[in-house]
């Protein structure tokens, strides 16, 4: 059944926004803004921005609004740079005396007010903390604006580095030249409301640990503008294979994105200075999920791999690469691992639909090929960490996991684990949810938390929570030897 986004059923109703800096989107506040609460209390979704990439769902509403827009278009019209400002510069070691006597005595300088950017103003008043950065001081208007020109991270900060497939992709595909991508309707529908690359209705795995962690959302390596990698980056690319061949010139491989993350230590050191960033690096955890696709495409493609290789061959050069990289990132100072192993890859719907008859089987050799990935990548986690000093990690059993919920979706919360919540045909395996692919005809399902999968290859945001909470705090007999809470906490 087609239906309408929930934005259209639900009476009708639409928030559009025009304004300054009052009301929008690159929040001048430490929270919401009226238009939030605005949108909270009609119960619409968070009203996106107009130029956020990739916004096309205008159903609930935009936000035009534009910091220091005014209703003359003289208003601001040069750029802020060219305002007459006065700036002073003050040298390291004078930090201390100088910007602790103006928050103290702003009057005497002749200013009206003091304002802090972040908690800059709380550590040198409150702290008196020894800075490492200078600090620019810029009068307006009478009043002084602190502002960092690099920041010191707090004592117990914990990034979160993101590398692997479609499950861990928040929209790095957006940026790329492939079919493989999820940023059209009904991708999105059901927390986000639109849309974000994310192949799912919602939320990913990456997204709950972020927030179990108390992090923000963590970006797209490729989205434009995103240059704040303090609190991780994601590098995963949907359709992307531990394998460079897999998907080759569609998604960003294993490799590339390896790539992608020396890039980000480059520009950290630069930001925040070797000895600060070795820290950060030491103590961040990186998750890390991929393998499905190279473990899939012997048989979703003309591929002719097992003539010249076995089966345990081939597994061995996917975990060789998983491994490899591993290791580059621990040379990097990378100490602490997330990984998951992987499920009974040929019960997706996907893969159920290739069964000749339609029986309702499962495509075994998928499976079992997966079951050989599975032991090799938990014996080479047991040989990394006798071999590397220091090396800890999380390795969540989603085989496990995800068929003890699909073999008991009632149990569980879901009433439906063998069809797809978006797509066509039997179990609608087919690859068409949205129709913007080969196949333009798709189904879509009333709610998507009732079922486990939302696409022929993909799960429900309501799944993937689930998963989620089993690797943050899961027992070592689903999530071992550590669980991601130890690992944030070690």
């Amino acid at each position: 059944m087609r239906r309408t986004p929930k934005s259209q059923e639900a009476s009708g109703k639409l928030l559009s926004i025009w304004g300054d800096l009052q009301i929008c989107h690159k929040r001048f506040s430490d929270g919401r803004k009226v238009p939030d609460f605005i949108a909270e209390y009609a119960k619409l979704p968070l009203i996106p921005p107009y130029l956020q990439p990739n916004n096309h769902q205008f159903t609930s509403g935009v936000n035009f609004a534009s910091a220091g827009a005014g209703a003359l278009t003289d208003t601001n019209q040069r750029k802020c740079a060219e305002y007459p400002t006065r700036r002073i510069e003050i040298r390291k070691e004078d930090i201390k005396v100088a910007a602790t006597e103006i928050l103290s005595n702003p009057e005497i300088h002749g200013l009206k007010d003091v304002v802090g950017a972040g908690n800059l103003k709380q550590r040198i008043v409150k702290q008196k903390i020894q800075v490492a950065a200078k600090i620019r001081v810029s009068i307006r208007s009478g009043t002084v604006l602190i502002i960092p020109t690099s920041s010191s991270l707090p004592k117990n900060h914990v990034a979160l580095f993101i590398l692997g497939d479609s499950l861990f992709d928040s929209g790095n595909n957006n940026y790329i030249d492939t079919i493989a991508r999820a940023n059209f309707w009904p991708y999105g529908e059901t927390f986000f409301k639109y849309p974000t690359g994310r192949f799912s209705d919602g939320r990913l795995i990456p997204d709950f640990i972020a927030e179990y962690a108390n992090l923000p959302l963590i970006q797209p390596y490729l989205q434009p503008g995103n240059h704040q990698f303090t609190y991780g980056v994601n590098f995963a690319s949907a359709g992307a294979g531990a394998l460079a061949e897999t998907a080759q010139g569609f998604v960003i491989d294993l490799k590339t994105q390896l790539s992608y993350f020396k890039n980000v230590t480059k520009m950290l050191r630069q930001k925040l200075g070797d000895a600060e960033a070795k820290t950060l690096f030491s103590k961040a955890v990186y998750l890390i999920n991929i393998g499905a696709n190279d473990i899939l495409s012997p048989f979703t493609t003309n591929s002719s791999v097992f003539q010249s290789l076995s089966k345990e061959e081939y597994v061995g050069m996917v975990i060789g690469n998983i491994t490899d990289t591993i290791k580059e990132i621990y040379k990097k100072g990378g100490r602490k691992f997330g990984l998951s192993n992987l499920g009974a890859l040929g019960c997706i719907p996907g893969m159920k639909v290739l069964v000749p008859g339609i029986t309702g089987s499962c495509f075994e050799e998928a499976t079992e090929l997966a079951k050989l990935h599975n032991a090799a990548l938990s014996k080479a986690l047991q040989e990394l960490a006798i071999k590397l000093e220091g090396f800890k990690y999380a390795k969540h059993d989603i085989y496990t996991s995800s068929s003890e919920r699909t073999n008991n979706p009632e149990k569980y919360g879901f009433k439906e684990a063998e069809i797809a919540c978006c797509g066509s045909g039997p179990y609608r395996g087919i690859d068409s949810c949205g129709g913007i692919r080969v196949v333009t005809e798709y189904e879509l399902c009333a709610d998507p938390s009732e079922y486990w999968f939302f696409d022929s290859g993909h799960l429900t945001e309501k799944a993937y929570k689930q998963l989620a909470e089993l690797m943050w705090s899961g027992t070592p007999n689903i999530t071992g030897p550590y669980n991601l809470k130890a690992l944030f906490e070690a």
